[in-house]
């Protein structure tokens, strides 16, 4: 047995969120996302962190488990089974035709 973590990279992907709190006239929800944030040194953009991912999750979250959680003989993985990461770079289409893209092969991370 084997574990395989496939992992799409290559496109902008939602990692973290800058909040400012909302006046308590204007919604019950205490805080919201800081639009007006932006910096350009860094990867934030209208209030949103982005990193490299499949534009659904980060390649940082996905990949993680199998690089570090399941490699070996661990907690998680107690008969230390060989785990592999292969990172597929993805194209996006319109989001009219698909929700996510199209996967192609990048040369492995492993």
């Amino acid at each position: 047995m084997e574990i395989f973590s496939l992992d799409g990279v290559g496109i902008p992907t939602e990692r973290a969120y800058v909040y400012k709190l909302s006046p308590a006239a204007e919604c019950y929800i205490p805080f919201h996302i800081d639009t007006s944030a932006d910096d350009d040194n860094s990867c934030l953009r209208d209030g949103v962190y982005a990193v490299d991912g499949d534009e659904t999750v980060p390649v940082l979250s996905s990949g993680f488990m199998c690089a570090k959680g399941w490699r070996g003989k661990t907690r998680f993985n107690p008969s230390g089974i060989w785990t592999y990461i292969r990172e597929y770079s993805v194209q996006s289409f319109p989001s009219s035709q698909s929700a996510g893209g199209m996967w192609h092969p990048k040369q492995s991370s492993c």
